[in-house]
C-alpha cells in the first residue's frame, strides 16, 4: 500500500469549502473552455502549472517536486473541495493548453517524470 501524500504537495490543500458552491450551472464544455483561458492567462504571466483533481497519492508529492525543481512548473490540486464536471473539465482545458506549451519548451518531460516517481498507472 501507497504512503499518505508528503506535505509540501497537500499542505496548501483546502479541507474546508465553505464558498464552494456546486457548479451545475457550468456545462463542462463551458468549464473546459474556462479552463484553456486560464491556462492563457497564467501563459501570458510566464506561469507553467498543471491541474490534478485525482485523490492525492504519495507519488503526487514527489512529482510536484520534481516538475518545480527541475522545470518551473507548479503542479496544482483542484479537486481538494470536490470533483464535479466543472472541476473535471477546467482540469482538461486548462491541462490540454498548458501540456503543448510545456511540450514545446521542455519535451515530453511530464509523462517521463510521473512515470519516474510511480505515478503512471499501468506504467
Amino acid at each position: 500500500m501507497e504512503a499518505a501524500p508528503q506535505p509540501d504537495w497537500t499542505g496548501s490543500r483546502r479541507t474546508d469549502c465553505p464558498e464552494r458552491q456546486p457548479s451545475a450551472q457550468l456545462s463542462s464544455v463551458d468549464a473546459e473552455d474556462e479552463g484553456a483561458l486560464d491556462a492563457a492567462l497564467d501563459l501570458a504571466r510566464g506561469v507553467l502549472a498543471l491541474e490534478s483533481y485525482e485523490q492525492p497519492r504519495a507519488c503526487h508529492a514527489r512529482l510536484a517536486e520534481r516538475l518545480r525543481m527541475q522545470y518551473d512548473i507548479d503542479y496544482r490540486n483542484v479537486g481538494a473541495c470536490g470533483i464535479d464536471p466543472a472541476v473535471v473539465g477546467h482540469a482538461r482545458g486548462y491541462n490540454a493548453m498548458m501540456h503543448r506549451h510545456i511540450a514545446d519548451r521542455h519535451g515530453a518531460v511530464v509523462e517521463a517524470v510521473a512515470r519516474e516517481v510511480g505515478c503512471l498507472r499501468g506504467g
